[in-house]
């Protein structure tokens, strides 16, 4: 998949023979479709997670509550949040953050890929 991103102007994603996206790469990597796209684009996959959403609050398993300032969006109330790896960091305790559980850590050379 990274040498078809890399390589094409455009590109079309398919899943059991019917299309799902067609776009330019960096937009199908940025801007997935569905849930399917978000975790076949990329390596490793974008990590989705079911929440609740009130008002202008997301909420993430039930324990963790992440405030947004655009509470003019007409969201549903449940959605699927999609976090690519490379947008996760770690950050000292007094920040927002997220709480989770580590499954599994891979020393891949110059990455380190953690498992929550």
């Amino acid at each position: 998949m990274f040498e078809a991103m890399t390589m094409a102007d455009r590109m079309m994603v398919l899943h059991e023979g019917i299309s799902q996206q067609i776009g330019v790469p960096l937009d199908v990597y940025n801007h997935p479709n569905n849930t399917f796209v978000a975790s076949f684009i990329g390596s490793p996959p974008m990590n989705l997670v079911e929440a609740k959403v009130s008002e202008n609050t997301l909420f993430l398993n039930y324990e963790r509550a992440i405030r947004f300032s655009n509470s003019s969006l007409l969201l549903p109330k449940q959605v699927i949040v999609g976090v690519r790896p490379e947008h996760i960091h770690l950050v000292p305790s007094q920040d927002e953050y997220f709480i989770a559980t580590v499954a599994n850590v891979e020393v891949l050379g110059a990455e380190t890929l953690v498992t929550f």
